[in-house]
């Protein structure tokens, strides 16, 4: 599992549909953010895993394909196999709302909220989480005072 290079930590691997904690294990840095840990009760399914800080914050977060029948490595350890199906459908289908509070101006989750809601008072665009009235973000509309109203950047 990747993470930022130097946590001192645990690796929690939880129930993909119920969220329900399935395992946790000290996490050990191979190198350069690298992560590993070794877990007795993982049977072959896809879990979702979090690196876990001392804080108690969530460092990384990953959905992984577990095959306890790999012959190539001991079963008690976790092994990671890209499950593209489950990646794809845990990138499609997550919601916005998961990430809006702290996301960067210039992320695709603000390229997404743009497309939901959005307003225009005076030379301000107001972009609105999906709660459709807290703002995520204000941007300045410049406008060609020759040709009418139209707009023509956005600062």
């Amino acid at each position: 599992m990747f993470g930022s290079p130097g946590i001192t930590g645990t690796m929690v691997v939880k129930d993909r549909t119920t969220g329900a904690l399935v395992e946790s294990a000290a996490a050990t840095e191979i190198s350069g953010g690298l992560y590993s840990a070794s877990f007795s009760t993982l049977s072959y399914a896809v879990y979702v895993v979090n690196l876990v800080d001392s804080s108690g914050d969530i460092n990384w977060q990953d959905s992984v394909y577990v095959d306890a029948a790999d012959t190539t490595y001991p079963a008690s350890e976790l092994q990671y196999h890209p499950d593209p199906p489950t990646i794809a459908d845990t990138i499609l289908t997550r919601n916005v709302s998961n990430v809006e509070a702290f996301t960067d101006e210039h992320t695709l989750a603000t390229a997404i909220l743009s497309l939901l809601e959005w307003s225009i008072s005076g030379s301000t665009l107001t972009i609105k989480r999906s709660n459709g009235s807290t703002t995520h973000i204000t941007k300045t509309l410049t406008s060609a005072v020759s040709t009418g109203d139209i707009i023509t950047g956005i600062n």
